[in-house]
């Protein structure tokens, strides 16, 4: 540090060793305790933000007055990062990461990650640079496991973990948030939650946020609900899969669609037909109509439970007659269930349909040679 002499002819700088700054340094401090009320001088030091060397000689010089102020010495170790005073600040943070007050060891703990974290990216040795990152990620997964952190910087942790590639601690980190009730912000730590545990295999987390978000995200709330279907479908928890359907089914005729091809797909046919041919009798467009009934068709087809199919299907018959398709299937499924006399009946009403149909044109033509 230089000074300049007092004598304007002269200009030379001259050396302060550190030293005569730390005499002045502890006389000043000596006065401030002196004269300023405590609580006025903490503000005043705590409150500095540029000159972190002078910002450290102050804090031990009042640490010497009061050397279990905890606050004071969070503060020496924040200041002594910026000061690149880290054997100091490894010191003091090995002491207070023991603490049993959690608001202390929880911001003790995240100076010492920031702290190693320092010495890593500065590191220029290879070997060092390894250790620094190994004490990290031990970190990391401690304080993750734990739940040892301060639940308001659960932003902070996640970060961390995601730049040093642990997907497992940034999981573990935004636990806390997923378990919590409903609140603004959440959504986008499920779908995280979601994402990460999907992608490291985290079965019991993916369906835990999966439902979460089924029943909170309105946006999306269909593409997670099939997500969770497929996954338990996958999972092969087909009596789970069931109950999910059974429930969804009672609010969206989607899910009555889904409910039916699952019983299809686990052979109960009879089941499916009844609830095709709900949906067909629900449906107010053609095309729908047309789809419900043919699978309805097949269901009853393969249940062999003719006392509902075969009524159901003369009722509807006349409808589906100008539809070459559909009335090919009704023909070939009262031939399947060897009720002859309605195939005998059904073949004559569609010939009688084709020779109207056919009559038309004939009786147009005539109508205009007359003319």
């Amino acid at each position: 540090m230089y000074r300049y002499n007092a004598d304007k002819t002269s200009r030379r700088p001259v050396v302060v060793t550190n030293l005569e700054l730390f005499f002045i340094t502890s006389v000043f401090t000596s006065l401030l305790i002196l004269f300023y009320p405590g609580h006025r001088i903490e503000a005043l030091v705590l409150s500095e933000t540029k000159n972190y060397d002078l910002t450290v000689m102050y804090l031990q010089n009042m640490l010497r007055q009061n050397p279990k102020n905890t606050t004071l010495l969070l503060a020496l170790c924040r200041s002594g990062i910026a000061a690149k005073r880290y054997e100091l600040v490894e010191q003091i943070l090995k002491k207070l990461v023991q603490e049993k007050n959690p608001s202390i060891r929880h911001e003790a703990l995240r100076l010492q990650f920031e702290l190693y974290k320092r010495l890593y990216h500065e590191s220029k040795d290879a070997l060092q640079k390894k250790r620094y990152k190994k004490i990290l990620i031990t970190l990391l997964h401690s304080i993750a496991k734990k739940g040892d952190f301060d639940h308001a910087r659960i932003d902070y942790w996640y970060r961390q973990a995601i730049a040093f590639h642990d997907l497992g601690a940034a999981l573990d980190f935004i636990k806390p948030i997923i378990e919590k009730p409903a609140h603004p912000g959440q959504l986008v730590w499920l779908r995280t939650c979601y994402y990460i545990a999907s992608q490291i295999g985290d079965k019991t987390m993916r369906n835990k946020c999966l439902i979460r978000l089924s029943e909170l995200d309105k946006s999306g709330q269909d593409q997670w609900k099939k997500a969770l279907f497929f996954i338990l479908l996958d999972e092969k928890k087909d009596d789970e899969a069931l109950r999910f359907l059974q429930k969804m089914a009672k609010a969206s005729d989607k899910w009555m669609a889904e409910l039916a091809a699952f019983y299809a797909q686990h052979n109960q046919p009879k089941k499916a037909a009844k609830i095709y041919r709900q949906l067909f009798e629900d449906a107010k467009d053609p095309i729908k109509q047309r789809t419900y009934f043919l699978k309805a068709l097949q269901m009853y087809q393969y249940s062999r439970d003719l006392s509902e199919a075969i009524p159901f299907v003369r009722k509807e018959e006349s409808r589906f007659i100008d539809d070459s398709e559909v009335a090919k299937k009704i023909l070939a499924f009262y031939l399947a269930t060897n009720s002859l006399d309605d195939a005998t009946r059904f073949s004559k009403k569609i010939l009688q349909r084709l020779q109207h149909k056919a009559s038309i044109p004939a009786k147009a033509s005539s109508s205009k040679a007359r003319q």
